[in-house]
């Protein structure tokens, strides 16, 4: 990955940051190795500013150590790891799902529709990729309120870089899973498209740790880490966080 390839990010701190983790996940930088900030700034072309950004939103989701004034270290991420980023962000994703099959108007409808028929016709990863962020975007954004969009927001380290690996690993199996969200946002099938969601979040997450595991980048850090024995846990989590969430948005959504 290359700078040029990271600017059209719509932040330049998130770029930095997808880089630093395209580095971790490729082997080129490894668990405890400090993170030189004057550095990657001059290889990305870039002020100290977003580099500094960059790693305090890693620092958030576990990719980055901050020893108080002791500088930056990449930390020592394990499936688990991974793991957790991508089931909390299955859950959310499903809320919005939910909302949107609720108070999405014809017009969010219709744009999802958009992103997600240039998805299903990608014929590579990368194409794939751009526009299913843009489906995401515009379901985690239509109709979701401030503080879930804060939370939702906080998903743009590991989840995003994991993701990338995974949709290389199985293009055809990413564009069932969006067409199945499609299928039931459009046929207002609330449970269904909260499901599919969650379904497709998880796949994701999971397949980038099983290429992950492979390479020997992460480790499984536990025998109950396989990430199939949890699914009642996730499902009664999931539709807590729902009723919650749908009482706040009921008058709030737009």
């Amino acid at each position: 990955m290359t700078a040029a390839t990271l600017l059209p990010r719509s932040k330049t701190s998130e770029a930095v940051a997808e880089f630093l983790l395209g580095e971790y996940l490729a082997g080129r930088i490894r668990p405890g190795d400090r993170i030189d900030l004057d550095r990657v700034a001059s290889d990305l072309g870039v002020s100290r500013a977003p580099v500094r950004e960059a790693l305090i939103l890693l620092e958030r989701d576990g990719s980055v150590r901050m020893p108080f004034h002791r500088g930056a270290f990449m930390g020592d991420i394990d499936a688990a790891a991974v793991r957790e980023g991508f089931t909390l962000y299955a859950l959310l994703s499903g809320l919005t799902a939910e909302l949107t099959t609720e108070h999405g108007d014809a017009e969010t409808v219709a744009a999802l529709g958009v992103a997600a028929d240039h998805a299903l016709a990608s014929r590579s990863a990368m194409e794939y990729e751009v526009h299913a962020r843009e489906f995401r975007r515009l379901v985690n954004t239509g109709v979701a309120g401030p503080h879930l969009r804060s939370m939702l927001r906080t998903f743009n380290g590991l989840v995003v870089a994991v993701s990338g690996i995974a949709i290389e690993a199985g293009l055809g199996d990413e564009q069932r899973l969006l067409a199945a969200e499609l299928a039931a946002i459009r046929a207002g099938e609330r449970g269904t498209a909260g499901a599919a969601a969650i379904d497709h979040v998880r796949a994701t997450g999971e397949r980038g740790i099983g290429v992950l595991v492979d390479r020997g980048v992460l480790a499984e850090s536990s025998a109950g880490d396989a990430g199939t024995g949890d699914e009642p846990a996730v499902s009664t989590l999931g539709a807590i966080v729902a009723r919650v969430a749908r009482v706040a948005a009921a008058g709030g959504a737009r």
